[in-house]
């Protein structure tokens, strides 16, 4: 799987990004919000092994 986004996923990101900044949630919450849903449907595990810090 190529880490790089297909157009459809940038046309996604961008949805999601600008619906979650018009509900008030902030820069930090909205990146944490999109590395959290790339973990999920990639099944990627942090290099050491813990959860990621945006679980917390």
């Amino acid at each position: 799987m190529s880490d790089e986004l297909t157009q459809q996923e940038k046309e996604l990101v961008a949805e999601i990004t600008k619906s979650m900044k018009d509900e008030g949630y902030t820069e930090d919450e909205v990146r944490q919000g999109l590395e959290l849903a790339y973990h999920i449907r990639t099944k990627v595990k942090s290099k050491n092994g813990a959860p990621s810090d945006c679980c917390e």
